[in-house]
């Protein structure tokens, strides 16, 4: 019986590892949401990695006010794959200096190759998810780390503060097609329902890249990843069966 349902299971995985990751073209489309309450709002990253998919997205529910800063500190907190790193903070609120994708969702996401704001090599510690490097206003012109790049090469992770681009907040209503503004108030502004709030990395001449919704998909642990979980389950639930 076990050997059948491995067979079964293996016969499946390409099945389940072309549908793991579907795209989202609207609140409908997001899988996994975190938070409660009766408001949604919806927070996209668009890496410029060469990797696909082009961008992730996270759904969020709330109530009464909340700040895009809780919103973006509570998906990094609950395990769901995403990573911050935060630090000198400047005339437009909390400088978001890189994000980051776990695709393995084990906890063990890590950075190489970074630099603290005045350019020395400096170790990222993260903490429920968010590296937090911001001891107060500076309005200096703080140095990104370029080489910065994710310890595991599955992962993600981008930086881009002026010197080689950076993370442009954009803004949408839901809808097929969003019309997405450029948004400069930060993360201390308050969220609206029913929104999209985009992080999309600039070019290094500082150009804009609008988000692409197209290239969006579900923030969701890799096919292969899922796939060994759900053997994993089946043959817990076997033993536990024939142990019965």
């Amino acid at each position: 019986m076990k050997k059948i349902v491995l067979a079964a299971l293996l016969l499946l995985a390409p099945i389940f590892g072309a549908n793991s990751q579907t795209l989202v073209g609207n609140f409908d489309d997001i899988q996994f949401w975190t938070g409660s309450g009766e408001n949604r709002s919806a927070l996209m990253i668009q890496w410029r990695d060469h990797k696909t998919p082009g961008a992730l997205v996270w759904g969020f529910q709330w109530s009464s006010n909340t700040t895009l800063d809780t919103m973006i500190n509570t998906l990094a907190s609950r395990n769901l794959g995403l990573y911050a790193r935060i630090d000198s903070e400047g005339g437009f609120g909390t400088a978001y200096f890189g994000f980051g994708f776990d695709t393995g969702f084990d906890g063990s996401f890590s950075v190489s190759g970074a630099k603290d704001p005045i350019g020395n090599a400096s170790i990222l510690t993260f903490t429920s998810g968010v590296s937090d490097g911001n001891t107060g206003t500076s309005y200096e012109t703080p140095f990104s780390s370029i080489g910065a790049g994710p310890t595991n090469p599955a992962d993600r992770y981008q930086e881009g503060w002026l010197d080689n681009g950076y993370w442009e907040l954009f803004s949408a209503q839901t809808g097929l097609s969003p019309t997405w503004d450029s948004n400069w108030s930060g993360g201390s502004q308050t969220i609206a329902n029913n929104t999209w709030y985009a992080f999309s990395l600039s070019e290094p001449d500082s150009a804009s890249i609008p988000p692409d919704l197209s290239a969006a998909a579900n923030a969701v642990p890799e096919p292969s990843v899922a796939i060994l979980v759900t053997i994993a389950l089946v043959f817990f639930m076997l033993k536990q069966r024939s142990n019965a």
